[in-house]
């Protein structure tokens, strides 16, 4: 009876593999062999190495963030979570989206993910929109918007990453939402966090 083949498993292994070797070096070879299957089962199960590949970054960098940027009518509470996925994000992450942007141009058949990281951005983008119409946060470009906001997150822990001989501090995600909407709440509604520094 064939091994059962354990999606979430296989693709942590794959995201693992992919930020110690590169597409290149990620072979399914060494891939299944790490997971404990055989190569066999991989590419009845996936079709190719791009398909795995593409499959695991999916489901692992970019479908939770489209989950999580749901609108639910408290701005801070929406925000807050956003950055909480990113900074919470495994550790590797931090290596593994440039590496990805690297090899996109590199490798053809990892094109797609940029659909799949479009996708994401377009659903906070859907978010930080909706407030803006209903003018909880102000009319700004909103690609400028989530910079401001998941930027130095994302910077935060990409230094953490690569630098870990420093001491470099987490950000208080609460506070850097709070000083955000400061900035970019509407008036009326940026008071209100002003106050709560």
């Amino acid at each position: 009876m064939p091994k059962k083949i354990y999606d979430e498993a296989v693709f942590q292994v794959v995201v693992d593999t992919l930020v110690e070797r590169g597409y290149a070096g990620a072979t399914t070879k060494h891939i299944a062999e790490i997971a404990g299957i055989s190569e066999v089962s991989l590419f009845r199960k996936y079709g190719s190495k791009a398909e795995l590949v593409l499959t695991a970054v999916r489901g692992h960098i970019f479908n939770p963030t489209a989950n999580d940027a749901l609108y639910t009518g408290d701005v801070f509470a929406d925000l807050l979570r956003l950055v909480t996925l990113y900074d919470k994000a495994p550790e590797h992450n931090a290596s593994l989206f440039p590496l990805l942007v690297s090899e996109m141009s590199r490798y053809p058949e990892l094109q797609e993910l940029q659909f799949s990281a479009a996708e994401s951005i377009l659903a906070v983008t859907d978010m930080i929109e909706r407030y803006q119409a209903e003018r909880v946060l102000r009319e700004l470009p909103p690609a400028n918007v989530i910079s401001t906001l998941l930027g130095p997150i994302m910077l935060n822990r990409l230094l953490q990453n690569i630098m870990q001989h420093l001491d470099i501090s987490p950000i208080d995600l609460e506070v850097h939402v709070r000083r955000f909407l400061v900035g970019h709440a509407h008036p009326v509604f940026a008071e209100q966090y002003s106050n709560n520094r």
